[in-house]
């Protein structure tokens, strides 16, 4: 008798056709195409797959990769696919030198061709192989991912001023544009330092910005010369920092100036646009030393 794509189970077709995977020549999709017009749960499940699909490709783009991971992953994949077909081309050999069967003269057992529940059974085996080594990978990555938080270190000074070195000037078109200290006060624990110079005329707005998961106050200060320049507070304890703002500035961009210090537990991290001059002309000068 000869197949019949209708013999196939809903399950059977659902794995060895992936979406937006095969032809649609394919007896097998063009099968499938017909389920999903008459049956809506099939064409509810079809979606959800798509679904997951597009979900683990995400999830394995969004995750940056060990170094060497690429090429381990693409070596193991080559070795199975050779694997495959060592094993397909021998099973072939075996069935094209095999005798007929009585009463069947007239029909071959060569392969794939005219064997098309085999087909469907490879099919389904690359799938599941496939997936297995995704499911591999994604645990590996899932592990490293959990002891590298476990053994993360502590901030450095210097990674967290790069940060706000590049926000300062990411968010330049922003600068001023936050609220009155008079009319609305910042939020508790964001208190101004004592160590910044104000002139009078001095202008004084505030708004939140987000430094490396860590929500941050931002003070803009419009001198009255027009100079600008921006005190970042953080409420997070870096032992790193100096007790006192330092008189030059300890990074430098061809735009920002930027040096940074704490308070008891307050980071203060002052960026200004210009030079060492316009950061000095930011801070009240050093006391005399007595």
């Amino acid at each position: 008798m000869d197949w019949d794509p209708k013999q196939i189970s809903d399950r059977e077709l659902l794995e060895c056709l992936r979406p937006h995977q095969g032809s649609p020549e394919d007896p097998l999709a063009q099968e499938l195409q017909k389920r999903l017009a008459s049956q809506p749960e099939l064409a509810s499940v079809w979606q959800e797959v798509q679904q997951c699909d597009g979900d683990l490709a995400r999830l394995l783009q969004a995750i940056p990769p060990r170094r060497g991971l690429e090429e381990r992953i693409l070596s193991r994949l080559k070795s199975e696919l050779e694997g495959m077909s060592r094993t397909g081309s021998e099973g072939s050999a075996t069935l094209d030198t095999a005798e007929p069967e009585a009463g069947h003269a007239g029909r071959a057992y060569c392969g794939e061709g005219t064997n098309p529940r085999r087909r469907m059974s490879r099919r389904a085996w690359v799938a599941a192989g496939v997936s297995a080594i995704c499911a591999s990978v994604l645990g590996g990555v899932g592990l490293w991912l959990w002891r590298n938080q476990k053994r993360t270190k502590p901030l450095s000074s210097v990674e967290i001023a790069n940060e706000v070195a590049r926000v300062f000037e990411q968010t330049l078109d922003q600068f001023g544009t936050g609220q009155s200290l008079n009319s609305n006060p910042p939020p508790a624990g964001a208190r101004f330092s004592r160590e910044i110079r104000l002139y009078l005329g001095s202008t004084i707005t505030w708004r939140q910005v987000t430094v490396m998961a860590n929500t941050a106050v931002v003070f803009d200060i419009t001198q009255p010369s027009g100079e600008r320049g921006s005190l970042f507070v953080l409420n997070v304890k870096l032992p790193d920092f100096p007790s006192f703002p330092p008189y030059f500035p300890q990074l430098q961009t061809s735009r920002t100036s930027l040096g940074w210090w704490c308070e008891s537990d307050t980071a203060y991290l002052l960026a200004v646009l210009g030079g060492p001059r316009v950061y000095q002309r930011f801070l009240k000068p050093p006391s005399p030393i007595t």
